[in-house]
């Protein structure tokens, strides 16, 4: 199963910061009054559950929990059903005067300004209760929301990351994830797997992680970013693609961070020696090309063998100036 994200910006320059928002947007979320289940023919049955903070207007936070046959037991004090998206964020337009939220024609709430979407969720049963449990604040006297369940349940799946029109920041997981900026100037760092990452229109900045992870900036003067040797291997199993490098866009590739000499100490730049072959000195930096694709290839230690090798999906005739070192 992957579950698919989509984040939301207010306006062009204004991004989601995904993982940040998780924590802030919980932390402070305090549940008022009683759960509103909507979309169905009772009072405690339906395919949503919407949970509001403190009322603030328009601005009032907001989760709303999609999924089916949502009933909750007024005996047992038990939620049942499944759940299939959360839509965090302000009631927005769907705020009333009156102090109420406008609802739809099969009665549930739609027009809430989300912040982040999660979709391709499956969790049920006894999962889905302590959810929701935990999004109200549990029993006694805090009511303040506990995501715990719902970070648990993030965190075990890949993810397929859709940007907003901002200028948003993602962290994947540890699986293989799909991650698309779309518009503005993004951060997105795939962490490990082998991930797939499309800056898209923007200035962004993509950094694989370890794993073979193919990468796009798309229009703009994008940062292909390594951050050690394992990040991208000379074997392919643990080597990234860069499939669209641009000079023309003033691409650049980043390896600042990574020391290219490892028998001094300290963190040492590496000697971009173009084609020439590897002399024998640590921390030199070369590339070759081999009919349409370009291979550029780091030894860190002296020995002529290359310990980074970095894959470009075109032939490039690299300069100095192409890198930052």
């Amino acid at each position: 199963m992957t579950i698919t994200i989509k984040l939301t910006a207010s306006s062009s320059n204004k991004g989601v910061s995904f993982n940040s928002y998780m924590k802030s947007y919980f932390k402070d979320f305090s549940f008022e009054g009683w759960p509103y289940i909507l979309g169905g023919s009772g009072e405690f049955k339906g395919t949503q559950i919407v949970l509001l903070d403190n009322m603030n207007g328009r601005n009032t936070k907001t989760i709303v929990l999609d999924g089916r046959s949502i009933a909750y037991d007024l005996g047992k004090h038990v939620v049942s059903g499944s759940l299939t998206t959360v839509r965090l964020g302000t009631l927005g337009d769907s705020y009333k005067s009156s102090g109420e939220f406008a609802e739809d024609s099969a009665g549930r709430i739609t027009n809430i300004s989300a912040q982040v979407q999660m979709s391709g969720l499956a969790i049920a049963g006894t999962e889905f209760h302590s959810l929701v449990s935990g999004l109200m604040g549990g029993v006694g006297s805090s009511h303040k929301a506990n995501p715990a369940v719902l970070n648990a349940a993030l965190a075990d799946e890949a993810h397929n990351l859709v940007g907003s029109s901002g200028s948003d920041t993602y962290t994947g997981t540890r699986f293989s994830d799909r991650i698309t900026g779309n518009a503005g100037n993004d951060a997105l760092l795939g962490a490990n797997g082998n991930d797939r990452i499309k800056g898209d229109v923007g200035n962004d900045r993509l950094t694989g992680g370890a794993g073979a992870d193919d990468l796009w900036g798309g229009a703009g003067a994008d940062s292909f970013i390594f951050k050690a040797v394992a990040e991208s291997t000379v074997k392919t199993a643990g080597r990234d693609t860069i499939f669209d490098f641009s000079a023309a866009q003033n691409d650049k590739i980043h390896l600042s961070s990574i020391d290219a000499n490892a028998l001094k100490g300290g963190n040492q730049a590496f000697e971009f020696i173009g084609t020439l072959a590897f002399s024998g000195q640590a921390g030199e930096l070369r590339y070759e090309k081999k009919a349409s694709d370009t291979y550029i290839y780091g030894d860190v230690n002296g020995d002529r063998v290359a310990d980074l090798a970095i894959h470009l999906d075109d032939p490039v005739d690299l300069l100095r100036s192409y890198f930052v070192l």
